[in-house]
């Protein structure tokens, strides 16, 4: 291959020859390569030999924007072959030039194995130490990958005797790759429930000073998902012995779910990692530890707060610590944590991940002060996940009547255009509601009142958490049962919901008292009705048989004869069916004079038609 200008700079010093002699000496343009057409070839539909022969001429006749035209190539998010024809044109022609040796190394990171082994063939000439150790390290990549696949599928096709054995032999070995392997070995089995053998283990925690800092961090991540408390120790030894950052994350990461009360003054001084996301992991494992109930003092949870408030006054450039500073100070819950967390919720703080963790911290610890910070959020702020989180705080926080309309508000779709906001801000309005007085949790009820299935489906939901609280309260509270219970069927039959509303109808009639009759008397006339436009006369049927109050038999009674009438005119034999159903549930057919009229109802459903006489 010609050396890039060497023929241009040697005619450069010459003296130029006589204009014939350069007319005779020219290349007759037909035997030119025409590099278009070469760049045509390398992307279309010709085989891999043909786009390389391609690749190889374009390299041979090194023109000033040849190697632009394939790097071109190299930077297309497809053209795989193209890309291999190019790489099998660089080995042979045996290239070094340095403008194609960035793209080769980033093809070895490519998950295409067949680009990657053209790709480590034509860095394979290149002089360059920087590429060699690159390549070199690449190989290693690819060694260690298929040692971890040989042994892990030895493991998996050895008897589970032989496993304990295998897992033992290659925690001792020399090469760190077979120990890394075997810990993630171990690791795996976690996610099936298998737990490493007492032997093995014990051989883990001796392995906590290895040589190689990816096995000390893969010990820390098996010690940490095995949750084993008494192991916090050895990982506080571990961290002050010195560890590269990912080891000291990791540790971070486990002595915050292993929850060891003393291991909160070692992330207090995570805090002040000079990697701020090993700091992160710190910042997050005080939020866990300042949860324990048992084993901290409130002496240990003011200096904890105190060392996050004092971090996060310094400057940070990483929003994930940032973030879980705010999310740790909210959990540790100490008071002078509150202005804070309110001034990295309002409209001044850029980040929304930050005003929302905020947010959510004031949902946990704030008071009724900070209320208009989260309506004004809940309102304004330009982020959904904000406006989500400060739904759910107000939830928390919020106990009046008035703090429930800019719940609403969110409802609407002219004013929220996020579902999920939507979601939460009816989760927050409905845990409100049932959180108000009696009086007013029927003035909200009386607010949504109207004909449209989506306000029915709303105030039933109301009235079913109603029916839920008061289930479980206290005896007194349950004289208003059978009442929101009515309310709820009544709703149900609006959203046309008719299955649903029978059952509240039934329930409500279970919780009507004795001394209620005309309540009795207005729950069973619904029931039955409804019941039978569904139609469902068995339900009617089993009803009917419950009622024991004249007056209400009576209104029974009477629906059931309608109903009965009715399906005689167009259905005999259903209403035959019907009335077999109904004697045989409720045998007295309430009462003498109701039997008859049953009875008369069968004559014209069962006698024959008469047939008029011959002639």
């Amino acid at each position: 291959m010609l050396n890039p200008g060497s023929a241009r700079s040697e005619n450069a010093t010459a003296e130029p020859p006589p204009a014939a002699a350069t007319q005779t000496a020219a290349v007759p343009p037909s035997t030119q390569p025409d590099i278009a057409d070469l760049i045509l070839t390398l992307t279309g539909e010709d085989d891999i030999q043909t786009k390389k022969a391609a690749a190889v001429t374009i390299l041979e006749n090194d023109l000033a924007d040849n190697a632009e035209r394939l790097i071109t190539l190299f930077e297309r998010k497809n053209e795989i072959s193209a890309k291999m024809a190019i790489c099998q044109a660089i080995a042979a022609t045996k290239s070094q030039d340095p403008r194609y040796a960035p793209h080769l190394l980033r093809f070895l990171q490519q998950p295409d194995q067949l680009l990657q082994r053209e790709a480590g063939r034509a860095l394979a000439h290149y002089n360059d130490p920087s590429v060699q150790a690159s390549l070199q390290s690449h190989r290693g990549r690819l060694l260690s990958e298929a040692l971890k696949t040989n042994m892990k599928a030895l493991f998996d096709l050895s008897p589970e005797a032989a496993q304990t054995t295998l897992l033992l032999r290659w925690l001792q070995s020399m090469v760190p790759a077979e120990r890394e392997t075997a810990l993630e070995i171990m690791h795996d089995g976690l996610n099936k429930n298998i737990k490493p053998a007492n032997g093995v283990l014990e051989k883990v925690r001796s392995m906590l000073d290895d040589s190689d800092p990816l096995v000390r961090q893969r010990i820390v991540e098996l010690l940490r998902d095995i949750r084993v408390p008494a192991d916090a120790p050895l990982l506080r030894t571990m961290l002050a012995k010195g560890q590269p950052g990912e080891v000291r994350a990791t540790i971070y990461h486990a002595l915050g779910l292993l929850q060891d009360p003393a291991a909160i003054a070692d992330c207090i001084a995570g805090l002040n990692d000079p990697d701020e996301a090993v700091a992160a992991r710190a910042a997050e494992a005080l939020s866990l530890l300042g949860q324990l109930a048992s084993g901290v003092t409130d002496q240990v949870r003011r200096e904890a707060a105190e060392a996050l408030i004092q971090r996060i006054n310094l400057p940070i450039q990483n929003p994930t610590l940032r973030e879980n500073i705010i999310t740790a100070m909210s959990r540790i819950g100490d008071g002078p944590a509150l202005p804070v967390l309110a001034g990295f919720a309002g409209p001044d703080e850029p980040a929304a991940t930050i005003r929302k963790a905020a947010i959510r911290g004031l949902g946990r610890i704030g008071n009724a002060e900070h209320i208009p910070l989260l309506i004004d959020r809940l309102e304004n702020d330009p982020d959904p996940g904000t406006r989500e989180a400060a739904a759910e705080a107000l939830a928390r926080l919020g106990s009046k009547i008035e703090h429930l309309k800019p719940l609403r508000d969110r409802l609407d779709a002219k004013n929220e255009k996020s579902p999920l906001v939507t979601k939460a801000a009816w989760t927050a309005y409905r845990q409100l509601f049932t959180g108000l007085p009696a009086d007013e949790q029927q003035a909200i009820l009386d607010s949504w009142t109207g004909q449209d299935a989506a306000i029915a489906t709303a105030r039933a939901d109301l009235l079913t958490d109603l029916d839920h609280l008061l289930t479980t309260s206290a005896p007194s509270e349950r004289v208003r049962l059978a009442e929101i219970r009515e309310q709820l069927g009544d709703a149900l039959v609006l959203a046309n919901q008719l299955n649903e509303a029978v059952g509240a109808y039934a329930r409500a009639a279970e919780a009507a008292f004795g001394d209620q009759p005309d309540r009795r008397l207005r729950i069973a006339t619904k029931h039955i009705d409804i019941s039978l436009r569904i139609p469902s006369p068995e339900n009617a049927i089993t009803f009917a048989a419950l009622a024991k109050l004249p007056e209400v038999r009576a209104a029974i009674a009477e629906r059931l004869l309608r109903y009965a009438e009715e399906t005689a005119q167009s259905n005999p034999e259903s209403a035959r069916e019907f009335l077999a159903r109904l004697k045989a549930s409720i045998p007295d057919q309430f009462g003498p004079e109701w039997a008859q009229r049953f009875d008369q109802i069968l004559i014209p459903a069962t006698q024959p038609a008469s047939v008029p006489a011959a002639g």
